[in-house]
């Protein structure tokens, strides 16, 4: 993930699929909380998959995105 260097108001951590499709996963205050965020998520998809229930949709990034001074901007991508 790219370091921000400047102040934000928050992170949003978002779920991308291959297709296009994405879903809102959590707000983080810092870049290290947006990455243990995903991390949660991806993790709790997986579970929910080995139950055999349905996990939504399968993320093959988690992007994140930064609210600074109230303008949207891309702070970076985590692959997992």
């Amino acid at each position: 993930m790219n370091p921000v260097t400047h102040s934000i108001d928050w992170l949003l951590v978002v779920a991308e699929a291959e297709d296009g499709g994405y879903e809102p996963v959590a707000l983080a205050s810092t870049p290290l909380e947006a990455e243990q965020l995903a991390r949660l998520d991806f993790a709790r998809r997986l579970r929910r998959l080995e139950r055999n229930e349905d996990a939504g949709l399968c993320p093959h990034l988690y992007r994140i995105w930064a609210r600074r001074r109230g303008q949207y901007e891309s702070a970076g991508e985590i692959l997992l």
